[in-house]
């Protein structure tokens, strides 16, 4: 798993065509939030409303999604209605950002200088909802 304070490379992704491309974090002035995430994880699905919500309160941000398979994807995305790109990483990326080590759902808050600074794992409930809810001085939906 990732460290907060950890330099990151850029990420090298595909999207839902099967494009592929590059996250690069130094490419923008905003920090990057990556929400890792699984179609087929119960807990993305009931996290994302609080994800969309706080998606929309934080314009200023740069938000992918990451997962390591695309697999039901698109049915997801229609079901949640996010509305930021999400990709899957390429297998030498998830290698390197220890992606099949990273459960799901984990935010990442990435700096424009490609330094991790803040990590929260799981659904935003109890301890992780009040630390994201005190990060950005935001309220998120009660569940």
């Amino acid at each position: 798993m990732l460290a907060e304070g950890q330099a990151l490379p850029p990420l090298a992704v595909t999207d839902l065509y099967g494009h592929a491309s590059v996250i690069d974090y130094r490419s923008d002035r905003r920090q990057t939030m990556i929400y890792v995430l699984s179609a087929s994880c119960i807990w993305c699905q009931r996290n994302s409303p609080s994800f969309h919500s706080l998606s929309k309160m934080r314009q200023n941000l740069r938000i992918v999604g990451v997962s390591t398979s695309l697999e039901g994807m698109a049915g997801f995305i229609a079901r949640t209605g996010f509305e930021f790109p999400v990709y899957q990483a390429t297998e030498s990326a998830a290698e390197k950002y220890r992606l099949a080590q990273t459960p799901t759902p984990t935010t990442i808050l990435v700096s424009a200088e490609a330094t991790v600074v803040k990590i929260w794992t799981g659904a935003y409930v109890g301890h992780t909802k009040t630390s994201i809810e005190d990060y950005f001085k935001i309220v998120l939906p009660s569940d």
